[in-house]
């Protein structure tokens, strides 16, 4: 199977060495301004925010050179990030999480804003084609679900919900419209919503025949809420507040009555203040996905077509369901619209007038989002520089997100992972062919690996059979692999978890080169781990991440009972304990967890976004910021601490080796180049003139007997 966007340059060495020199070339520029910086002596002078800015940018940048090139064909950038700076971290610290995706809309969405939690910000109700009520909770700006007080509530087929303080008790009541026409009512009484019926109603025997589609707006300007309702047949009805009691008001005294859609039904009003007159104009929604706009002139709605209807020539999906709300707190209102056969609520913002759909996390309402469940792995897909985003969802699709100046925005119509049939994928990137950029790997529900071969920009290609160098890997179910040069021989190792018997498991499975070959007892390194996993019922996914900045990469496992950390201590991984960053997590009841770690905010330190499996239906996506600050010690001279002093003098580098022959003395500079080599063979003090070198730090490596003393020097 062929997987691919579009007709797509195939990869090719001209593609790779590009990218490499495009990596190369923002490292030295950024190197040299760092040196530069040192030299003049203004490096101390920043804030130490604008120096920690600095020194996080080279390293990320120099992390990407490591994942194109290598070790091997870095050593030279190595040297140049070891003059520069030494790092460490105390134990990593990561802000709360914070919930970065929406929520998928339900069948034949009718979302409306009300504030049904009373916490002070407008949340989402949305009805459904079945009849069914769901609260859409707003957590800080993003729109995610929650515990369902509606949950017992049957209205009918197709609910269309809105929410008054109908009784004036001072909280937010329920009614719902529903395809026979009529309205049930739910009274709020603090935790749950009872329906009443017949004389308890207060809209009780007002029937319009099929499709009552409720808003509550002022219409007579007294102070309490009326009803206004669409239909089946094309009519915007006025059901009147008298005191509590509702009247369907005839043709004569409703304003609504001169809306007419030519071929147009099921008809879904809103009202909204867009031309910012002082007086709220109707919108309606119409089967055939047109918005209709009617601008309210003294009470007067008069239609506005052509351009004087921001909607006019949009498609909005069939059946489309509108809702104004100012989301982005820019003083103009942007609306969002759910459809019969759409899986999102559609956000549309308003950019100077001009309304424009959102996608991915530059809505509020869709942001990063799995369907029942979201596996989130990143990689330069596209190979333009920066991070894109896969999510693995439940019923066997991939959901490609492109990295934009807005953020992630998904790209599923013109990026399928077609034929992905299993149910939870969990897909990894690693550069398993060893030609420099980073293939996919895909875990799956029968336990099997599948493997996708990159041949270009957004160009995968499947490998099956003997060219799938993980064929042989079958573990039963639930495949959950991860990659890390365990063995430190400079290729990528395979480690899988999966569920055995109920209880999580991690395999081995080492890269001899090229051949992945099981490793099992003592062999395993995480044999011990294994016997420990006992507790942990379910799958266990795990990721591999250097967050403590020690050279080595430590294990990460994500389970249904939060995120578990061992700590790499020379090949031998130990339970962090205390030193846990994630201890204590609470992401609320979610099935399973699914972690990865990426740079996307490019500070120079990996951040973690966790997928879940959720128990609402959706599959979430929380993103947790690391905040760990790096102790910075730049440009200082050393002093060798074994029998060998190197300093400097003015232009002079003295050698003082104490008892020690010394044999040859290397002097580089800080782009890693080797500048001197002098062979001196004798004891004693050694000063080396250096009056054609500019002024600078310079590293000095001092061989006694094949032995190397190393310094730091600056030459003024």
């Amino acid at each position: 199977m062929k997987l691919s966007i579009k007709p797509l340059m195939k990869k090719n060495y001209f593609l790779t060495r590009h990218q490499q020199f495009s990596y190369y070339k923002k490292f030295s520029n950024l190197q040299k301004r760092i040196i530069s910086l040192i030299r003049s002596g203004d490096f101390y002078k920043l804030s130490v925010e604008i120096r920690n800015r600095l020194v996080r940018r080279l390293k990320l940048l120099y992390s990407r050179l490591m994942r194109i090139a290598g070790k091997e064909k870095l050593r030279w950038a190595g040297a140049a990030m070891a003059l520069i700076l030494s790092t460490s971290f105390a134990k990593a610290q990561f802000a709360d999480p914070v919930m970065v995706s929406g929520f998928n809309a339900q069948i034949l969405s009718s979302p409306t804003f009300a504030d049904y939690d009373a916490d002070g910000d407008l949340d989402i109700i949305e009805g459904d084609f079945y009849g069914r009520i769901f609260p859409v909770q707003n957590i800080n700006g993003v729109f995610g679900r929650v515990v369902n007080p509606f949950d017992s509530i049957d209205a009918g087929q197709y609910s269309m919900p809105a929410m008054a303080d109908i009784d004036n008790d001072g909280d937010l009541d329920l009614l719902v419209g529903n395809g026979e026409g009529t309205f049930r009512y739910y009274e709020n009484i603090g935790e749950y919503f009872p329906e009443r019926t017949g004389m308890d109603n207060p809209v009780n025997g007002i029937d319009l025949g099929a499709w009552s589609h409720p808003v509550f707006h002022d219409v007579d300007m007294d102070g309490d809420y009326d009803i206004v309702s669409g239909d089946r047949y094309n009519k915007i009805h006025y059901i009147k507040n008298n005191g509590g009691i509702f009247a369907h008001q005839a043709a004569m005294d409703n304003p609504f009555n001169v809306v007419s859609i030519p071929q147009g039904y099921n008809t879904a009003p809103a009202f909204a203040d867009l031309d910012m007159d002082g007086d709220d104009d109707l919108f309606v929604g119409e089967y055939y996905g047109g918005i209709h706009y009617y601008e309210n002139s003294g009470g007067v709605y008069i239609e506005q077509t052509g351009e004087a209807n921001p909607f006019d020539g949009m498609f909005f999906g069939l059946v489309p369901d509108p809702s104004f709300i100012d989301i982005d707190d820019d003083g103009d209102l942007d609306f969002i619209v759910g459809d019969y056969f759409s899986e999102r609520t559609n956000f549309y913002r308003n950019d100077e007038g001009e309304f424009n759909l959102k996608r991915g996390t530059s809505s509020p309402f869709e942001g990063l989002l799995g369907d029942l469940s979201a596996a989130p792995a990143f990689s330069d897909m596209d190979n333009d520089g920066d991070l894109d985003l896969l999510i693995g969802e439940k019923y066997g699709r991939l959901k490609y997100y492109e990295f934009s100046d807005e953020g992630f925005i998904p790209l599923e119509e013109t990026f399928s992972f077609t034929g992905i049939a299993d149910t939870i994928p969990i897909p990894v990137f690693a550069d398993i062919d060893n030609d420099a950029d980073e293939d996919l790997v895909v875990g799956t529900k029968n336990g099997l690996l599948r493997y996708f071969l990159k041949e270009g920009p957004n160009d995968f290609v499947e490998k099956t059979g003997t060219d799938n160098p993980f064929s042989e890997v079958d573990l039963g179910s639930n495949a959950s692999p991860a990659f890390v040069d365990i063995d430190d021989d400079n290729d990528q190792d395979l480690f899988v978890g999966t569920s055995v018997e109920g209880y999580g498991r991690i395999f081995y499975y080492k890269n001899e080169e090229g051949v992945y070959t099981e490793q099992t007892g003592g062999d395993n390194p995480f044999n011990n781990i294994n016997s420990l996993t006992d507790t942990i019922g379910g799958i266990i996914n795990p990721v591999f991440e250097d967050i403590d900045a020690d050279g080595d990469a430590d294990l990460y496992i994500g389970s249904g009972e939060g995120i578990l950390s061992y700590i790499n201590n020379e090949g031998v991984f130990t339970d962090a304990g205390t030193e846990n960053p994630f201890s204590g997590l609470d992401l609320g009841i979610q099935l399973q967890l699914y972690p990865a770690f990426a740079d996307t905010d490019e500070d120079g330190d990996m951040d973690l976004f966790i997928g879940t499996m959720s128990k609402y239906g959706d599959g979430q996506v929380y993103f947790l910021e690391n905040l760990s600050e790096p102790h910075i010690n730049a440009m200082e001279p050393e002093i060798s601490t074994n029998a060998v002093h190197i300093y400097s003098h003015e232009k002079t580098i003295v050698v003082d080796p104490g008892n020690e022959f010394i044999d040859r003395i290397e002097i580089y500079d800080l782009s890693g180049a080797l500048i001197i080599v002098s062979e001196v063979h004798q004891n004693g003090k050694i000063e080396i003139e250096l009056n054609e070198l500019s002024d600078g730090l310079y590293l000095v490596r001092v061989f006694s007997e094949g032995i190397p003393s190393t310094g730091k020097v600056v030459i003024r």
